[in-house]
């Protein structure tokens, strides 16, 4: 019995481990690009048009960002 005891707090920290990485990676995938139209966003602010942010992909983000882009053009 307590060898299936530690098999499953193995297996369950081992699952949680795997988990939470993933989370934390798809979390940066999501929030550097936001981050970034962020910090150009206070750059036009401050009155500088000549920001120029890559548009990779093809999703909303990506999307957002080449509007972004034809506005400060």
């Amino acid at each position: 019995m307590a060898r299936l005891t530690r098999s499953t707090t193995l297996l369950v920290t081992v699952l949680l481990l795997v988990v939470g990485t993933a989370a934390w990676s798809i979390g940066l995938v999501i929030t550097r690009p936001l981050a970034r139209l962020t910090e150009a966003a206070r750059t036009v602010a401050e009155g500088d048009l000549s920001v120029d942010l890559p548009v990779a992909g093809r999703d909303e983000v990506s999307y957002l960002t080449g509007v972004f882009n034809g506005m400060v053009a």
